[in-house]
């Protein structure tokens, strides 16, 4: 039995292509932004970091850990900091 209203419907993979997002936050001016990304793989995310800062150069990364996000900072050359595992504070 369905709630009153919502029917099932087929809805296409992300949009326009882009399934997933990189979520950046700039910590010097504090602009956050939602990079849309086709898929996890550090190319992607590699791809992200460069679009979110245009030319200016990426000093430090810092996530919760995610092997994509390391691989694309190791990629882009950049120094890569990551939070403590089961310390969501940190995140």
């Amino acid at each position: 039995r369905r709630p009153l209203g919502l029917k099932p419907q087929k809805v296409k993979a992300g949009i326009h292509g882009f399934k997933d997002a990189v979520n950046i936050k700039d910590l010097r001016s504090g602009l956050i932004a939602s990079v849309p990304v086709k898929n996890k793989g550090h190319e992607e995310a590699r791809r992200a970091f460069k679009y979110f800062c245009g030319g200016r150069k990426i000093q430090r990364i810092y996530s919760d850990n995610a092997g994509e996000l390391k691989a694309a900072a190791e990629k882009l050359g950049v120094i890569h900091e990551s939070s403590e595992p089961g310390v969501p504070v940190s995140n």
